[in-house]
């Protein structure tokens, strides 16, 4: 079950982020994936894109920075 590691950059060009919105747009559900987890305005998507993210560090709490 995914959990969620905190906020992250995206690094995106403005071209490659309106590309991946049109293709989340597609993608989106009412369901979130993380039972439980409310977050006001958020826009849950199906799961069906892969992507690879790196990250410089986590805190002690588990959140990724």
């Amino acid at each position: 079950m995914p959990v969620n590691p905190g906020a992250v950059g995206t690094g995106f060009t403005e071209r490659v982020a309106r590309d991946l919105k049109a293709r989340l747009d597609k993608l989106a559900t009412d369901v979130p994936i993380i039972s439980g987890l409310r977050i006001d305005k958020a826009v849950w998507c199906r799961q069906e894109l892969k992507a690879e993210v790196a990250y410089r560090d986590v805190t002690r709490e588990g959140i990724l920075r």
